[in-house]
C-alpha cells in the first residue's frame, strides 16, 4: 500500500494550510502552520530508527511564542496497532524537540483512506489510582465518512482549498456521475496546469481503491491532463516503498515459521531498517537454507 500513503503525504503537502485547516476542522484554528519537520527521530539505545509519515511544525495561538509539532500519519486501511506507533513517535518527538520553554508540546493525527474505523484512542488507566495512566487520542479523519457532494460545495465556496480534490474518489458519493463532473468543472478552474494534471493524476490514483475507479478513468479519458514528472516521482517511490515493506514482512514471517520462535529484536530492526531489495532478497535466501538464527546472523554480514 506504499503508493497510496506516499501519494496521501504529497496530497496534504500541496497546500498545507488548506490541508490542515480541513483537518482540524475549526473555523479559525489556533495552530498556524510553519512548516514541515525532519520524520525521522533520533534511536534511542538498542532501538531502530524512528521514521513518521510527515511531522509539521505549528505556531500555537494560545500561548504567547507557543509551538506545537504534529505527527501525521496517513492509513490506507486501518492498523489496530497505529495509535501505539503514534504514541511511540510523538513521545520521542516531544523528547527531541526542545526550546527555550522547554520540551514541545505535540499531538497526533492520522487519516484514514479507507475504511471507517472507531476514534482511535490508548487508554491505559492506573489500576485503583485516580487521574494516573497514559493516554493518547489522536485526531482522527476517515474519508469515506466524508461527503464528496459538501466537500466540493465547500471548495466551490472557498471554505476548502483545492487540494482535497485528490480525495474526492475515496468520499461518500465520490464515484457518482455528478460529484465527477463537479471535480472536472472544479479542477479546470485551478491556473496553474502543472497542478490540474496533479490532481488529476491523484484522483485517478486514489480511484483504484474503490469500486468507482471506472467511472473516474472514463470521465477523465479526454479530459485536458498531462501526466506530471513529479506525480509520476510520487507514485514510483510509492510502489517502490510498497515492495520494501512487503519483502521486510515475508522476511520476518520466514524467519518465525522456520525457526519457530519471534524474531529477536535486533535482527527485526535490522529488517526493518533495510532499504535495499538486493540486500533483503540475499537475506531472503540465507532464511531459507540457515540451520539456525545464529547462521543467519552469519550470512546477513557476510558480503
Amino acid at each position: 500500500m506504499g503508493m497510496f500513503d506516499q501519494a496521501a503525504r504529497q496530497t496534504a503537502k500541496i497546500d498545507a494550510p488548506a490541508f490542515f485547516h480541513w483537518l482540524f476542522g475549526l473555523a479559525d484554528p489556533p495552530l498556524l502552520f510553519r512548516g514541515w519537520l525532519d520524520p525521522r527521530r533520533l534511536p534511542s539505545a538498542g532501538a531502530a530508527d524512528l521514521t513518521g509519515d510527515a511531522v509539521a511544525d505549528f505556531d500555537d495561538r494560545t500561548e504567547p511564542g507557543g509551538r506545537f509539532a504534529l505527527v501525521l500519519e496517513m492509513q490506507t486501511e486501518p492498523d489496530a496497532d497505529a495509535v501505539e506507533r503514534l504514541a511511540l513517535y510523538a513521545l520521542g518527538l516531544r523528547l527531541e524537540l526542545r526550546d527555550e520553554a522547554g520540551k514541545r508540546r505535540v499531538g497526533a493525527a492520522v487519516v484514514n483512506l479507507t475504511g471507517s474505523p472507531a476514534p482511535a484512542r490508548l487508554d491505559l488507566p492506573f489500576p485503583g489510582v485516580a487521574d494516573a495512566g497514559f493516554f493518547l487520542r489522536p485526531l482522527q479523519r476517515n474519508l469515506a465518512d466524508e461527503d464528496a457532494g459538501k466537500t466540493l460545495a465547500d471548495m466551490a465556496a472557498g471554505r476548502t482549498g483545492r487540494c482535497l480534490l485528490a480525495w474526492i474518489p475515496l468520499m461518500h458519493g465520490g464515484g457518482e456521475a455528478a460529484i465527477i463532473t463537479e471535480w472536472k468543472r472544479l479542477a479546470e478552474a485551478e491556473p496553474d496546469a502543472v497542478l490540474r494534471s496533479v490532481y488529476a493524476a491523484l484522483a485517478l490514483t486514489f480511484a483504484e481503491l474503490t469500486k468507482g475507479l471506472v467511472a473516474w478513468q472514463r470521465a477523465l479519458e479526454n479530459w485536458n491532463m498531462k501526466e506530471s514528472q513529479t506525480m509520476l516521482g510520487w507514485i514510483r517511490k510509492g510502489q517502490e516503498e510498497g515492495r520494501l515493506e512487503a519483502k521486510r514482512a515475508d522476511l520476518l514471517r520466514v524467519l518465525r515459521v522456520r525457526f519457530r520462535a519471534e524474531v529477536p529484536s535486533d535482527l527485526r530492526a535490522a529488517v526493518e531498517g533495510t532499504n535495499d531489495l538486493n540486500i533483503l532478497d540475499r537475506w531472503m535466501d540465507a532464511a531459507a537454507t540457515a540451520a539456525s538464527l545464529t547462521d543467519f546472523r552469519s550470512a546477513m554480514t557476510a558480503t
